[in-house]
């Protein structure tokens, strides 16, 4: 439609403008914040064919409440089936030793012992505070042989600060998992949660 003087404001910015400010207003409620880091140890790179024993993630304990039941399994699934995914050949340790880990690994064979910590986990009832949801990952990957740190990488999230239903950080694992492990093992990452 063509400016005619006199023509009323609203009729002059077109029939979309009102979904211009609730747009530009949720945009900023959606965002999702991330951040992966990592790199390997100088004079170190990943052998051919890799066999990694994974020591079982513990629960994480949320600050100010208490353990969140289920969390340390999950990441330790998730990563299993990740690595699966791309061929590796794995284990799970038996225990959350690393001094146990290596021992067993070496005794079959294993290459590397790769351990892990969520380092961040935050369910903030986003659908009510507005607050929202936070969650990390960190992975270690060590030499069985030298028993040295060869790896390491971390991914963060934040989720939106907008939800219309409960939701919680578990939702976030399988791309914490996916964007730790790519960094290290340097395949392209393939999960992203929106």
């Amino acid at each position: 439609m063509r400016y005619q003087r006199g023509m009323p404001r609203r009729e002059r910015l077109g029939r979309g403008w009102w979904l211009v400010v609730p747009i530009a207003l949720f945009s900023g409620c959606v965002a999702f914040q991330r951040e992966t880091r990592g790199q390997w140890a100088p004079g170190h790179g990943l052998v051919q064919n890799p066999s990694v024993m994974i020591i079982p993630l513990v629960d994480v304990v949320e600050k100010g409440q208490g353990p969140v039941g289920g969390s340390g399994t999950e990441f330790t699934s998730s990563i299993r089936d990740n690595l699966l995914s791309h061929g590796v050949k794995l284990t799970v340790a038996d225990g959350s030793a690393l001094k146990d880990a290596f021992d067993s690994a070496a005794s079959l064979g294993y290459v590397y012992v790769l351990k892990g910590a969520i380092t961040q986990w935050e369910d903030n009832a986003t659908e009510w505070s507005g607050n929202p949801d936070r969650a990390g990952l960190s992975l270690e990957l060590y030499d069985v042989a030298s028993r040295q740190l060869v790896a390491s990488a971390a991914h963060n999230m934040n989720g939106s600060s907008a939800a219309l239903v409960p939701l919680s950080p578990f939702r976030f694992v399988p791309e914490l998992v996916d964007h730790s492990l790519a960094r290290i093992f340097g395949w392209q990452p393939k999960v992203w949660y929106f």
